[in-house]
């Protein structure tokens, strides 16, 4: 077959149009990005193969996959399971899976550094009770066995966390049964359970008295 037409697209890709074969249909065109099609020197009237054309085309979902990568991870943290999902609306599974293992092994996307230090926030900061953190750990796509151990291996325990945080946000709800229902309630969607709340609240009312 042969390239007919080629024509700009945003995101630096390229309309390739032939004229058989693969993409022959003029509304259909096979979008490869520029620098990919460049490097395989090909030009407007150049003939190519079915089976060059899908090399190509591999090559091409191989460079988009690793530069929507390297976008994504500019902007924020991910776990490899979440960069997977994000690369591979927009390209193949097999590319998604490439660009994941190559940004992985030169230690640009690490779930064991994201799960620390995302835990570290799920309980210091929002004051998450552990088994809560975990559950928001594997909603990150962080395996339980590595999102279990950095949970385990944090000094904290739900205690303290609870207790600090029904100090500081909590403390004026003690003697109001209404404010006080209002507290379990939020408590319990962080993941502390009934007897934990009341232990704790128990503590601190005998230590007021």
């Amino acid at each position: 077959m042969r390239i007919i037409e080629i024509k700009k697209r945003k995101k630096s890709l390229l309309a390739v149009y032939f004229d058989g074969g693969r993409g022959c249909d003029i509304d259909e065109p096979v979008l490869i990005d520029k620098n990919t099609f460049f490097d395989f020197g090909y030009a407007a009237g150049d003939s190519i193969s079915n089976e060059d054309l899908e090399a190509l085309i591999a090559k091409s979902y191989e460079n988009r996959a690793k530069e929507k990568g390297l976008w994504l991870i500019s902007k924020k943290d991910y776990t490899k399971k979440q960069l997977y999902d994000k690369i591979r609306k927009d390209t193949t599974d097999e590319a998604a899976a490439a660009a994941i293992e190559r940004l992985s092994n030169v230690g640009l996307i690490n779930d064991e550094r994201y799960a620390r230090r995302y835990a570290a926030d799920l309980i210091n900061i929002k004051k998450l009770s552990k088994r809560a953190a975990m559950y928001e750990l594997a909603l990150k796509g962080v395996e339980k066995e590595l999102a279990q151990e950095v949970v385990d291996e944090m000094e904290i325990e739900n205690e303290d966390t609870l207790r600090q945080l029904i100090e500081r946000k909590y403390i004026d709800s003690l003697d109001d049964e209404k404010m006080l229902k209002r507290m379990y309630n939020a408590l319990i969607r962080k993941g502390y359970g009934y007897s934990e709340i009341k232990t704790v609240i128990r503590e601190i009312n005998e230590e007021i008295i």
